[in-house]
Formats: structure tokens, sequence, C-alpha cells
């Protein structure tokens, strides 16, 4: 997607997906929902987008802890979605627990220096990021 050729990500997204459904993997099914939400948003179809976090999210919540996906980017996707079909206080809510499942990752790094390197890298930009841009669409 990051080349801006979305047709071939999007049949690179589908075909994953596919696989994950006949195997029977839900943890890459979550990931796979939550990358086909960032594809729906690039492709200026933010229904489409809902229903893809949606499924993820909802995966996610029924495994109760059973895997791991990594949570706070399906929160995200989540949020940025719900953000474009204009529904930014349930977006705020997602973007909180974007942070809180970085912060329960970050808590099972024992070495402080290597915990604040974590806790400052991509994601929590990341999810500033979505804050800031949620928030700049409220003010509009």
């Amino acid at each position: 997607m990051l080349s801006g050729d979305l047709d071939a990500a999007a049949q690179w997204l589908y075909n994953a997906y596919a696989l994950r459904l006949r195997s029977d993997q839900v943890q890459n099914q979550v990931v796979d929902r939550g990358w086909l939400a960032q594809l729906a948003l690039a492709q200026n179809d933010p229904e489409g987008a809902l229903d893809h976090s949606s499924f993820a999210v909802r995966l996610l919540e029924e495994a109760n802890g059973e895997f791991y996906a990594w949570d706070p980017g399906i929160y995200l996707s989540h949020a940025k979605a719900l953000s474009a079909v204009g529904d930014r206080p349930a977006a705020a809510v997602f973007i909180e627990r974007a942070e809180a499942a970085l912060c329960s990752v970050s808590d099972q790094i024992r070495a402080l220096e290597v915990r604040t390197i974590f806790l400052n890298g991509f994601f929590a930009r990341r999810i500033e990021q979505v804050r800031r841009d949620i928030c700049d669409e409220r003010s509009r």
C-alpha cells in the first residue's frame, strides 16, 4: 500500500485473508482484517473500513487473550475507520485502547531503557498522529 498500488495491495491482502480462512488461523485473520480496513480507507471506502475493523475487534475480543495479535494496530485501524464515518467520540475510545494495549506490552519489558525506547518508538508516534488527525477533524 505504501507504494500506492492499491490494486496490487488488495490482491495480496485478500489472497492472504483467504488462506487464513481456509487454515482457520484466527489470529492472522484479525491482523488481515485490520490491514483490509487500512486498504479500504486508502480506497476512500470508510464503510468498508469500518466493516473490516469492527470484525477484527470482535475476533480479538472473542479470543479473550488466547493469542497475541498486535492489538494497538487493530484498535488504531478501528479508530481511523470510526473517525472516517464520523464517529469521533468512539474513535477516541479506541485510540485510548490502542495506547493501553501498547502500555500493556511495554509493562512486560523489564529493562527501563528498552521500555523507554519502545514507548517512544514508531507506534507511540503513530497513536499520537491518529489522535491529532481526529482532533483536527473535530475542529473543522
